[in-house]
């Protein structure tokens, strides 16, 4: 994700713990519906910035469960895939 526009106080905004949960739950109810494109390119942005542990630290509890989410909606799409074959 750039920042290169952001102000300091919209970066801390968007790299809050609390933003992020709520990004990750639209992304894992938009793989629910069905929209894997939407949910994965959301769950991407999101384990992009928890990923790093200077912002978050090294022990931030939800990266596994984005991860998790990740590779499940990533199965979605493969799955859904093969069925078109």
């Amino acid at each position: 994700m750039e920042f290169a526009d952001l102000s300091e106080h919209e970066i801390a905004a968007i790299q809050h713990p609390h933003t992020l949960t709520a990004r990750h739950n639209i992304a894992q109810q938009m793989g629910n519906q069905g929209r894997y494109a939407e949910a994965e390119k959301e769950f991407r942005k999101v384990w992009d910035i928890e990923r790093r542990p200077e912002i978050l630290g090294e022990e931030y509890p939800d990266k596994l469960r984005t991860r998790f989410w990740l590779v499940k909606i990533l199965d979605g799409i493969n799955s859904r895939n093969l069925q078109n074959c």
